[in-house]
């Protein structure tokens, strides 16, 4: 069963990236367990996104567990990597230098994430906060903040609608 599992979610995140369309993206993100993705939501096309490597289905995750959860009114650009599971994989000499990270991320809802950009595990990016092309978040993003460069930083904040 695990192994069902993992193949046909490894199956939906391959189409996930490729489809041509947002709602067939979108469909097959929403069939992979460890994700939860919100309404009226893009997703660009490119989307990287792990823990397929790692141990999520081997060891003591829950499949009820979410690994990436985008809330509703999220644009997400082409090209932009969720890395939920950041590990050596198979070399046990770094294991020991850099266990390595499984950790959620989280995307509140009116969130912008623009091309190329790369979330690292447990990130979480608050309400309507922007993320820059290309950046790389390595801490959370506070709520009505744009974030740019590597690594992201912010560069300014945004007026709150009352």
């Amino acid at each position: 069963m695990i192994l069902y599992e993992k193949c046909s979610s490894y199956l939906y995140y391959f189409f996930a990236g490729r489809a041509p369309v947002n709602k067939l993206r979108i469909f097959c993100l929403r069939k992979i367990p460890y994700v939860q993705i919100g309404n009226c939501c893009y997703i660009g096309p490119g989307l990287t996104l792990t823990p397929l490597g790692g141990d999520y289905f081997e060891n003591k995750y829950s499949r009820a567990d979410r690994l990436l959860r985008i809330g509703d009114r999220v644009a997400v650009g082409p090209n932009v990597s969720f890395i939920c599971s950041s590990t050596p994989e198979q070399s046990q000499k770094m294991h020991k230098l850099y266990p390595g990270k499984l950790a959620p991320i989280c995307i509140d809802d009116d969130v912008w994430i623009g091309a190329g950009a790369i979330v690292l595990p447990g990130v979480r990016v608050h309400q309507c906060s922007v993320v820059g092309a290309g950046a790389v978040v390595t801490h959370d993003v506070p709520p009505y903040t744009v974030v740019a460069g590597v690594p992201a930083k912010p560069i300014r904040t945004l007026a709150r609608d009352e």
